[in-house]
């Protein structure tokens, strides 16, 4: 022990070591130690930092503070002597101060030593696991989004559109297209689109069904996995299936002219989202079965009633009209006794998609029961039920209707009759009901093919 202490003195003093015996003595003989130490660590840090700067300078110069923690370094350099000036350990004191992130405290203390892979390995474990909860902070924020834009949307139709408009805005892709799977899971059709962040009419969507395994969308749900088309001169088309409890529900499909919109990182947000679109839109359909009619895809008559008691409250906490029409089908039961029910219910499929073009898109239109159907109409005055009315009345006495076969050539005409919050003596929505079907009864008796209105108070608007 006691060789090796004079062999290191010996080190360090190469002059020789004399006892101090003043304290200035004492601060200089402490001033030409640290001299050699830093010197030695110096010499080996700028050898192993220079690597570094030519090999992954990211993993050094990842902030302002350690680029000049370098600089200060550079320049405490300039200014180490022996022995060490109060200048040089000012800066090199500045420098370590900036540098005091642990990874670059740790390199500097086994720089001397030359132990640099685990502390490469440990480092770039550092940047990866840093990297990895950076991917999960955006996934659970992804997810997040998700959650707040389509947990509390129970209609299919709104949810369809959600989804779309989550797709386009927040990956900024061109065109996005929603295909549902039958519950067979053999075919798929389109069910919504958006395109330049615009929805597009169903009407214009091409709904002709997609077997399973055909094409870029049918092979993502055959295979269930991201299926891709990425071409420099035609951009990229990606179909994500959506499962949900083991059943594909659908496919999303998006495209864009640039191939490179969208990156591995938000194909890794798609797989994560995927799933809570899948059970957000199964419970959209789940919903849907519960809430509509099986022959007129109209919602039930019990939906019919809790909408009607929710409009009706609203409209007397915030004093706005509220209209409700009641239609039905002239002398219906002989229709049928003549050319039979089958034929019957395809009348009534078609007169019920009549009053789904026909209504605004703020009204509920309802089956009532049998033939008579209901449209609840929200902040609508009675002139504007009328008007709304007698549109429907005449849109089906000008229609051809057409048998259980699809040959056309039948007509059928509608009664309808319509009140308001502003009737009299309408004080809940039972009374409601009982006013609107009162008119439809006149209009029956006047003729029938033909609207009639509950009168309204006097202080009514018109």
């Amino acid at each position: 022990m006691l060789a090796k202490m004079k062999s290191r003195l010996k080190m360090l003093f190469p002059n020789g070591f004399r006892f101090p015996e003043t304290a200035g003595d004492r601060v200089r003989l402490l001033l030409e130690a640290l001299s050699f130490r830093i010197r030695m660590r110096v010499q080996n840090l700028g050898r192993l930092l220079l690597e570094r700067f030519l090999h992954k300078p990211g993993l050094v110069l990842n902030s302002v503070e350690i680029a000049l923690g370098l600089l200060l370094f550079a320049a405490g350099l300039n200014f180490l002597e022996t022995p060490v000036s109060p200048k040089a350990l000012l800066f090199l004191l500045l420098a370590l101060l900036l540098l005091s992130y642990r990874r670059f405290l740790t390199f500097f203390l086994r720089a001397t030593n030359q132990n640099i892979s685990p502390l490469d390995q440990n480092i770039e474990r550092l940047f990866t696991n840093r990297k990895i909860l950076a991917n999960q902070i955006d996934d659970l924020a992804a997810m997040r989004e998700v959650a707040l834009a389509v947990s509390s949307i129970l209609d299919f139709n709104e949810m369809i559109r959600s989804i779309l408009t989550l797709m386009t805005d927040h990956f900024g892709v061109q065109k996005a297209l929603l295909y549902i799977a039958d519950t067979e899971e053999t075919e798929l059709k389109v069910v919504g689109a958006r395109i330049f962040r615009k929805d597009v009419p169903i009407e214009r969507v091409l709904q002709k069904k997609f077997p399973f395994g055909t094409g870029l969308v049918g092979e993502a749900a055959e295979q269930r996995r991201e299926r891709t088309d990425c071409r420099p001169d035609r951009g990229i088309a990606a179909a994500i299936p959506l499962i949900a409890k083991s059943r594909v529900i659908g496919v999303l499909k998006l495209s864009d002219p640039d191939p490179e919109i969208l990156s591995e990182e938000e194909f890794r947000r798609l797989r994560t989202i995927s799933a809570s679109l899948a059970v957000a839109l199964e419970n959209a359909r789940l919903y849907k079965l519960a809430v509509t009619d099986g022959l007129t895809g109209l919602f039930v008559h019990r939906h019919f009633q809790h909408r009607l008691q929710d409009e009706f409250v609203r409209s007397r906490r915030y004093g706005t009209p509220l209209a409700l029409l009641l239609t039905d089908i002239d002398h219906f039961k002989k229709f049928n006794d003549t050319h039979g029910h089958r034929t019957g219910d395809a009348v009534l499929r078609q007169i019920a998609k009549l009053l789904q073009r026909e209504a605004r898109e703020s009204d509920i239109v309802c089956r009532y029961g049998g033939e008579e159907m209901a449209i609840i109409c929200p902040e609508t005055r009675l002139s504007g039920a009328r008007q709304l009315a007698e549109r429907i009345r005449s849109a089906a006495d000008r229609t051809t209707f057409r048998d259980a076969d699809g040959k056309p050539g039948l007509h059928v005409t509608l009664s309808i009759g319509l009140a308001t919050t502003f009737t009299p003596g309408v004080h809940d929505r039972y009374r409601l009901i009982e006013e609107a079907d009162a008119a439809l009864y006149e209009a029956k008796k006047a003729g029938r093919n033909r609207v009639v209105a509950a009168p309204e108070i006097q202080a009514a608007p018109a």
